[in-house]
């Protein structure tokens, strides 16, 4: 008779590919995994692995094995949620893999509920991206995966795992708080009448990213005001330029020796910083491109022309392969049509409003990350979305205790979308 705890390890070896990255996945020492593997050839009767330089390679029998290991596994563990649910007692262990914002919103609010209820209940969390949850779902290594995805669909579905909507949420665009430089913004409404909640109608105004710093050129668009002056009356230091293209009154000096950026022409006495200069359109400061990302960009609703205007701005996005920088491409392609330049990278969504609110990015953020407790952003609508997602596996449906927690869940995300007046 086989094992089953030795078949997942030989299917763990199969989907991790080293001994050693079975033991540690599993908390156990190498030796142990290829002891176990010896048991289960020696059980097997048949040849299941051999070498291959110091790895070990699974032969075909070991491979149809692995199949019937993943039936097997399955079959075991809806035997013990039907045997659970006969019992009606909701108890045991739920492993729970999700995202940052969803821990903080949804999971860990309903804890202290489910505590109190079921005492036998022994809920476990663990922080995952949504490829890593869905792929420990697979594996076996937890119950219950949230992930996002940006809402257009279709969108891919693995078999033999329930999908089921949790939430879908807006996504915000980050700025800059600032007021609007009245010489380069177009007509719009004034920072201070913006509506609440952070919403700018079609063909409102976004102000304008914070003042450039020295040796910083402002992004496209824009003129410094007359006496060169910045946004707020603000005097522009040594080193400072006006923006992209822009032009100030004849009469109105730099200071010496600096020279317009290439393809931008200033009026007589103005100039750009001495030497540095880019291709048509832009201008580079000495660190390459400029932190000041956009002024004056009217942003409406998802096809908005103004979000375009944000395809010359510095980003700030999750790392690479992350579901944050995932929303970011896709937001930027779909409601842009351009894709972002990613500068700053940041696993904590709280690093990433930071970012922005020391004029050094834009970004997107959901809703659940709060981005309007931030006192140095401002928060804009652009009609997108983000879908948060459960996933179970379908034989482990029938436990109560899983499907406890998941009712948990679902209820705080109600709370999430209709929150108590």
């Amino acid at each position: 008779m086989l094992d089953l705890r030795r078949l997942r390890l030989l299917r763990e070896l199969h989907a991790r590919g080293t001994v050693a990255a079975v033991a540690e996945a599993l908390s156990f020492s190498p030796s142990t995994v290829s002891h176990q593997l010896a048991e289960l050839q020696r059980e097997a009767g048949v040849r299941l692995f051999e070498r291959d330089g110091r790895r070990l390679r699974l032969t075909d029998a070991a491979l149809v094995l692995v199949r019937h290991a993943e039936t097997l596994l399955a079959q075991l563990e809806r035997a013990e949620a039907e045997m659970a649910a006969a019992a009606g007692a909701v108890a045991g262990a739920v492993h729970i893999a999700a995202f940052q914002t969803a821990i903080t919103a949804l999971v860990a609010p309903a804890l202290p509920s489910l505590a109190e209820r079921f005492p036998d209940l022994n809920v476990q969390v663990t922080e995952a991206e949504a490829a890593h949850a869905l792929e420990s779902l697979r594996r076996r290594e937890c119950d219950l995966a949230l992930y996002d995805e940006y809402a257009p669909g279709p969108h891919h579905r693995l078999p033999n795992l329930t999908y089921e909507e949790v939430l879908t949420e807006p996504v915000r665009l980050l700025l800059p708080h600032s007021a609007p430089d009245p010489a380069i913004a177009p007509p719009g409404p004034a920072a201070d009448t913006v509506p609440a909640g952070g919403i700018v109608p079609a063909g409102g105004t976004v102000p304008a990213v914070g003042a450039a710093t020295a040796g910083s050129v402002a992004s496209s668009g824009g003129a410094a005001p007359g006496g060169g002056a910045a946004p707020g009356g603000r005097a522009a230091s040594s080193g400072r330029t006006a923006s992209v293209g822009g032009a100030a009154p004849a009469g109105h000096t730099a200071p010496a020796g600096h020279t317009a950026p290439a393809g931008h022409t200033a009026p007589a006495g103005h100039t750009g910083p001495a030497g540095h200069t880019g291709p048509a359109g832009r201008a580079a400061s000495p660190g390459g491109r400029v932190p000041v990302a956009v002024r004056g960009v009217e942003v409406g609703g998802v096809g908005g022309g103004g979000f375009a205007g944000l395809r010359e701005a510095v980003w700030a996005a999750g790392h690479p392969g992350s579901s944050h920088e995932r929303l970011v491409l896709a937001v930027c392609a779909e409601v842009g049509g351009f894709v972002p330049i990613i500068r700053h990278r940041a696993i904590d969504l709280l690093a990433l409003s930071s970012l922005v609110a020391a004029g050094q990015a834009v970004t997107l953020l959901p809703d659940l990350a709060r981005p309007e407790r931030e006192p140095g952003v401002l928060v804009r609508d652009i009609g997108a979305a983000r879908r948060i997602v459960a996933v179970t596996r379908e034989e482990g449906e029938p436990h109560p205790a899983l499907a406890a927690v998941r009712a948990a869940v679902l209820a705080h995300a109600q709370l999430a979308r209709h929150p108590p007046p």
